[in-house]
């Protein structure tokens, strides 16, 4: 129970057997303590950075906007981004001005596909 409960809060340390049925523990299982691992991870889940707070925030607003509001707010961030990636060289910008040039649904599967959404 203790590797189980281990596991779900470090799943990179449990695995499928190879042959026949099981799972198979990595060796620093062994030397965890379940107490440390769990104050850990309440403790990890609320040191949030600042730019983590902020980007939680703006994910927050952009579900709760209407769809045209964010298809303007995606145009306005397109055109910012193109303008910083201009001002970083001719390789950059170019690619910023192919994207700008992509119809809005292409754009949005774009960014979909980026945001692995698809």
């Amino acid at each position: 129970m203790r590797l189980e409960k281990l596991a779900s809060l470090h799943p990179e340390i449990r695995r499928k057997r190879t042959a026949g049925k099981g799972v198979v523990y990595h060796i620093s299982a062994a030397s965890m303590s379940l107490d440390d691992e769990r104050s850990r991870a309440k403790g990890e889940a609320f040191t949030l950075t600042d730019s983590d707070r902020q980007l939680s925030l703006w994910i927050q607003l952009y579900r709760n906007m209407s769809p045209s509001s964010r298809s303007q707010l995606m145009e306005l961030a397109l055109k910012r981004v193109k303008d910083d990636l201009i001002s970083q060289g001719p390789d950059v910008s170019e690619l910023a001005v192919q994207i700008m040039k992509l119809p809005e649904d292409e754009r949005n599967r774009l960014f979909e596909k980026l945001n692995g959404k698809v």
